[in-house]
């Protein structure tokens, strides 16, 4: 499937910063952002979702702080692959 192109149009209400895009993005994609985020627009779900990202990425940072730090005991291949240690 080609995906669609998505203009993204600028208001006078929007923030400063803001400019049009044009994005290459799969239709049923949007589709799917649109329905779980309740978003009406594609513009709405593609700023819902970026907004989304970048709040989230403060809180992956944060547990890449950690790698290392803590201690862990379990088993990586075990939950790798779905099974618990011992119910064998």
């Amino acid at each position: 499937m080609r995906p669609a192109m998505l203009e993204l149009p600028v208001s006078s209400r929007q923030r400063a910063g803001c400019g049009r895009t044009s994005l290459a993005v799969d239709d049923g994609l949007v589709k799917r952002a649109m329905q779980v985020s309740g978003a009406r627009t594609k513009r709405e779900a593609v700023d819902r979702a970026l907004r989304e990202m970048v709040a989230r990425g403060s809180v992956y940072q944060a547990f890449r702080k950690l790698k290392g730090k803590m201690a862990w005991d379990g088993d990586v291949e075990a939950w790798r692959g779905g099974t618990r240690k011992g119910s064998h």
